[in-house]
C-alpha cells in the first residue's frame, strides 16, 4: 500500500491565486514613502559646497542628493542654482530636486521658470513638474491663485 503524499501542486489554482493576491497586498500594505533624512551640520556644508562646486559631476550628483534625500536646509541655494544654471539638463534636475523636497519657494521658483525660461525643454518640464506638484497637494486654481 503506498500512501501519497500532498504537494504544492495538489492545491486548487484558485487557492494559489488567493495566497499570491493576499501576499502582495500585505507587502504594499507597509510601504512607506521615504522620510526626509537628518544629516549634520557639517553634512549640510559639504552639500552646499558640492552644490556650488564648479564641476558639473559633483554639482548634478549633490543636486541630486538633495531631492532624494529631501534635505530642506539646502532649498535657498537650489533656488540660487535654478536661476544660475546654463545647460537645460542641470536646470530640470534641479527642478526636480525641489519638488522632491517639497518647498513652496523653491515650487514658486520652478513655476517662474515654467513661464520665463528660454529654453523651452525647461519650460516643457518645469510645467509638468508644477503640474504634478499641484495635483499632489490638491490645488485647484483658485488656491493656486491666492498662494502664488
Amino acid at each position: 500500500m503506498c500512501t501519497r503524499r500532498s504537494s504544492v501542486f495538489d492545491y486548487q489554482p484558485l487557492t494559489v491565486v488567493t495566497l499570491m493576491f493576499v501576499l502582495v497586498l500585505f507587502s504594499s500594505a507597509f510601504a512607506q514613502k521615504p522620510a526626509a533624512v537628518k544629516m549634520s551640520n557639517a553634512a549640510i556644508g559639504n552639500l552646499v559646497n558640492a552644490l556650488n562646486s564648479e564641476n558639473d559631476g559633483l554639482r548634478r550628483s549633490a543636486i541630486y542628493l538633495a531631492g532624494k534625500n529631501k534635505v530642506k536646509e539646502v532649498v535657498d541655494v537650489l533656488i540660487e542654482r535654478l536661476n544660475k544654471e546654463k545647460e537645460a539638463g542641470m536646470k530640470i534636475l534641479t527642478a526636480l530636486s525641489l519638488y522632491n523636497i517639497g518647498d513652496n519657494r523653491g515650487m514658486e521658483k520652478v513655476h517662474l521658470a515654467a513661464v520665463t525660461d528660454p529654453d523651452l525643454r525647461v519650460r516643457r518640464m518645469c510645467t509638468a513638474i508644477f503640474s504634478e506638484y499641484l495635483s499632489d497637494n490638491n490645488y485647484n486654481s483658485a488656491n493656486l491663485l491666492n498662494e502664488f
